[in-house]
């Protein structure tokens, strides 16, 4: 809660004027990528916002602090040695823009890794306790198993993502197109935006593998505090406000699916339960899912 708190307010103390209808939107949509109920997979969600906590001043601001917060968060999930070697990369590539906007793209072409290749160079190159720790996520039997699960979902569960993935890259394009110079005479944007492309095209190759699609949320959680900062601190253009009731819909369908997957892991007591509560309360929570269909 802390982190994730932090990360928002971060946004919050850098926007200038009045707060636009869109940018609450925006915001809204940044919490419920990475939310508070995601602390049933603990370890890595918040080590997620904890490298975020770090990272953000560190890009934006300059702050060199943040990246030792970052790297701590390894700490928290050895996952996070991924986001942190792209950080490294990042730092000794420097911003390069235009290199990074044509490798982000080019990685919506990549249908899929050649698993046997990755397992290979694992078996030579890596440590053995780092194969060890990622024997299951490089297995090929579960990347057979993950093709075939989204045609048991229902339809809004498989698209609301894919409806946030479109929406961003859609953003950046136009970020690209129409803000290049901005970017080039304002260096701690220019850090945000290079390594979001970076990142984000990393994690499109990542997310062929079993797992690996969860470093998609930092990409997507980096991309939103960009998007959110640029629409709410410039003046927005014609294409850019076009683009904005585009993506609106589609927004909207990842903002009321998350929020309903968030009733399946919260109950009343999540609302109203403290510590004093919890003394006198046992047994089974109904969660909030249900409890709305059994009223409706």
């Amino acid at each position: 809660g802390y982190f994730l708190s932090r990360n928002i307010w971060f946004l919050f103390e850098r926007m200038e004027g009045k707060l636009l209808p869109i940018t609450l939107f925006l915001m809204t949509c940044f919490f419920l990528v990475n939310p508070i109920w995601q602390i049933n997979g603990f370890r890595m969600w918040t080590a997620v916002h904890v490298f975020l906590y770090g990272l953000l001043p560190y890009l934006f601001d300059g702050k060199k602090r943040g990246l030792w917060i970052s790297v701590l968060s390894i700490l928290v999930h050895f996952s996070m040695l991924v986001p942190v070697g792209v950080l490294a990369g990042y730092m000794l590539l420097g911003n390069r823009l235009n290199i990074f906007f044509i490798f982000f793209l080019l990685t919506f072409f990549v249908s899929e890794i050649d698993i046997s290749a990755v397992n290979t160079f694992m078996e030579n190159y890596a440590p053995e306790i780092l194969q060890e720790r990622t024997d299951s996520y490089r297995s090929e039997t579960v990347i057979e198993a993950d093709a075939s699960e989204p045609e048991t979902r229902n339809w809004y569960i498989v698209w609301h993502r894919r409806a946030l993935g479109w929406s961003v890259t859609g953003f950046l394009v136009l970020l690209f197109w129409k803000g290049r110079r901005f970017f080039k005479e304002n260096n701690g944007w220019a850090c945000l935006f290079s390594f979001t492309l970076l990142f984000y095209g990393v994690a499109n190759l990542l997310s062929h593998l079993p797992s690996g699609g969860r470093f998609t949320v930092i990409g997507e959680l980096c991309a939103l505090a960009l998007i959110i900062l640029y629409i709410q601190n410039r003046p927005m253009e014609k294409m850019m406000k076009r683009f904005v009731y585009l993506a609106g819909p589609a927004l909207m369908l990842f903002l009321i699916v998350s929020i309903r997957v968030g009733f399946l892991y919260s109950s009343v007591a999540s609302i109203l339960g403290n510590s004093i509560v919890a003394l006198f309360i046992s047994g089974e929570f109904v969660s909030l899912n249900n409890i709305l269909k059994s009223i409706l």
